[in-house]
């Protein structure tokens, strides 16, 4: 099994995030980031503390869009068949990209083998939710790497890899909450 090639992925989020949150100065937005100031001296925020897109990179494009869009059910937003898909959810887009198209992208080669140490995770409201949800995940084929059980943290999670072996997290968390639009508060 290969793995998703992490450091440039993160390269390219963080090159997407200052693409889309660079500001303009009299934007008038929230100081909550470092300034830059200009040759005219004006102070501009460099970059908000935001991510908008997750990327990950994969040998096996087709195998991980179908499992993303028809095991799971979500809805892609991109046409495919230029070898990246994206998935609105909610705030975050999350794509899925062929490491060619994403390599030619960079200008680098990618070959799949890094290690991954990160997770993708999603929060629900109850451990029904989390119970649930992977009744689902097990039914699509996914391999449930820790079954949903009590945390040590006080709430209760689970684990399941997708088919290039990356890593969600499903947890209820009962110290996180959700506003109106169903966006994680943190305590």
């Amino acid at each position: 099994m290969k793995a998703i090639i992490l450091p440039v992925n993160l390269v390219c989020i963080i090159a997407l995030v200052l693409q889309q949150t660079i500001l303009s100065p009299g934007t008038g937005a929230k100081d909550s980031g470092p300034l830059l100031t200009t040759s005219s001296n004006k102070n501009i925020q460099l970059m908000k503390p935001k991510i908008n897109i997750v990327t990950i990179g994969t040998p096996h494009f087709e195998k991980m869009l179908s499992f993303y869009k028809d095991s799971l059910g979500w809805q892609t937003k991109a046409d495919a068949k230029s070898g990246i898909a994206f998935f609105d959810l909610s705030g975050l887009v999350f794509a899925v990209c062929d490491l060619k198209v994403l390599g030619d992208d960079i200008r680098q080669k990618l070959n799949g083998t890094t290690p991954s140490h990160i997770t993708l995770a999603q929060n629900l409201s109850s451990e029904d939710e989390v119970k649930l949800a992977f009744e689902k995940i097990a039914k699509s084929g996914a391999r449930i790497v820790k079954a949903p059980q009590k945390a040590d943290w006080g709430g209760f999670s689970g684990y399941f890899a997708d088919p290039d072996g990356n890593l969600w997290e499903i947890a209820y968390n009962p110290f996180f909450h959700f506003d109106k639009n169903d966006n994680l508060i943190l305590p």
